[in-house]
């Protein structure tokens, strides 16, 4: 299984996703000018330093914080075997027909 943004809440779907995708669960507690203190071993594992930047995805399901290496290599297999740039050539010709076509 990925380790990517796979939200399921249907009963055993839901165990084993959080147990492939989640490395652990911590509390946190938001300062009173927003700030978000991330546990020390959670920067280690990630590689984290002061300035390190960060993405906050807000999503339906909730919040998710990722490194920035993080969302380019989850980009990067989102992305994997479309052709974005066929694709736009299709649509732009098709543009083309239909002006032409006038």
């Amino acid at each position: 299984m990925s380790h990517g943004l796979l939200y399921m809440n249907v009963g055993r779907v839901s165990i084993v996703w959080y147990r492939s995708c989640m490395g652990g669960t911590y509390r946190l507690v938001m300062g009173d000018r927003g700030r978000v203190v991330i546990p020390a071993v959670v920067r280690e594992r990630h590689g984290m330093v002061a300035g390190a930047p960060l993405t906050l995805l807000d999503t339906p399901e909730g919040l998710v914080l990722m490194t920035r290496e993080q969302v380019m290599s989850k980009v990067r297999e989102d992305l994997q075997g479309l052709d974005l740039v066929g694709e736009l050539l299709r649509e732009r010709r098709a543009e083309a027909d239909r002006e032409g076509d006038v």
